[in-house]
């Protein structure tokens, strides 16, 4: 059987919290999280989720979720930090 292939997506912070991968996942500039398919899939849906889909969701590649997390020294979770580099 073959393995799924993770799909990326920016989600908003309230849709990171409600998969419960708040604290284990990338946070982007603007409060976005860097999520996948199996982070979405343990959303719980209402009624009309179902039907319309969840808000605040936008698909991207891999290429630019590595980008997004280079890019800014984003860290998992809530907690901001300083670029690797000024770190060291």
């Amino acid at each position: 059987m073959a393995e799924l292939e993770n799909t990326h997506y920016l989600a908003s912070e309230d849709i990171a919290r409600r998969s419960g991968m708040i604290e284990s996942r990338y946070r982007t500039k603007d409060g976005r999280y860097v999520l996948n398919n199996r982070d979405l899939s343990r959303i719980r849906l209402s009624g009309d989720e179902f039907v319309t889909g969840l808000n605040g969701i936008e698909k991207i590649t891999k290429e630019d979720a590595d980008a997004l997390i280079k890019d800014g020294g984003y860290t998992l979770g809530n907690v901001e930090t300083k670029d690797k580099e000024e770190q060291e």
